[in-house]
């Protein structure tokens, strides 16, 4: 399948990460083909804003309240629906702790070289997850949530928790995504909706870091949420087929 133009942009949420932030839109800016970097910072208690005011090509948005992981998409999501002239323009999420490492967009952007492609999916568990010291108990976690959400879902993806993830304009413009949970469910959410317009997503090898690193949410709640959908959505597609 031949290129075809269109340009990256790069959405980054940000939640007190002014030691990390810094370094990831260095790395960014080295891939040498990004249009533009648009970071939420939703209402960080440190210095994320100050660390990121100094870098050029970055549109910067700060909540003037903590909105959520997934409310910090939404917002991103907006902006680039905003300032993109083209429906093939694409944007790819980036986590703002390092998690995700900005030198591997190039094969999420390469995946989207087909126009087809709608959506492209950073599988950690398709790529070496103990490579990024990645915890046996996660590994497993995520196996197992992973298997509830496709029989959920009827879907077979490798996992529905990596947030590095790229979307089509023409995507996003036809995908209702302002309704959905602000936390990191969204994550989840969105697929669903993806799914429901008979988009296009395929998965791409990414690798996920773990160094000692806290999340902001917790796992307990994440995992109950996605589960209750899972199951509820199920329950809705074998009562629907029955009519």
């Amino acid at each position: 399948m031949a290129n075809h133009k269109f340009k990256i942009y790069i959405g980054i949420p940000a939640y007190n990460a002014q030691g990390t932030i810094a370094d990831i839109i260095q790395r960014t800016n080295r891939l040498g083909f990004v249009d533009k970097i648009i970071i939420v910072n939703d209402c960080s208690t440190d210095k994320t804003a100050e660390a990121v005011r100094k870098f050029r090509n970055i549109i910067l948005i700060n909540h003037k309240k903590n909105i959520g992981y997934g409310g910090a998409q939404k917002t991103i999501f907006k902006k680039f629906l905003e300032i993109s002239n083209s429906l093939d323009d694409i944007i790819i999420l980036l986590h703002s702790d390092g998690q995700t490492l900005p030198e591997e967009v190039s094969r999420l952007k390469r995946a989207f070289n087909n126009k087809k492609v709608d959506i492209v999916l950073g599988s950690r568990a398709l790529g070496n997850m103990r490579k990024g010291n990645m915890p046996i108990y996660k590994i497993m976690g995520d196996g197992i949530l992973t298997i509830i959400q496709n029989i959920g879902f009827g879907l077979n993806l490798s996992t529905y928790a990596s947030g590095f993830r790229g979307f089509s304009h023409r995507a996003l413009g036809n995908i209702v995504f302002e309704d959905l949970n602000n936390k990191h469910s969204f994550d989840t959410e969105i697929i669903v909706r993806a799914m429901e317009k008979n988009l296009n997503m395929v998965e791409a090898p990414v690798t996920t870091i773990y160094e000692g690193k806290e999340s902001n949410y917790n796992i307990i709640k994440y995992s109950a949420h996605v589960t209750s959908f899972a199951m509820f959505y199920l329950l809705k597609r074998v009562f629907t087929s029955d009519t």
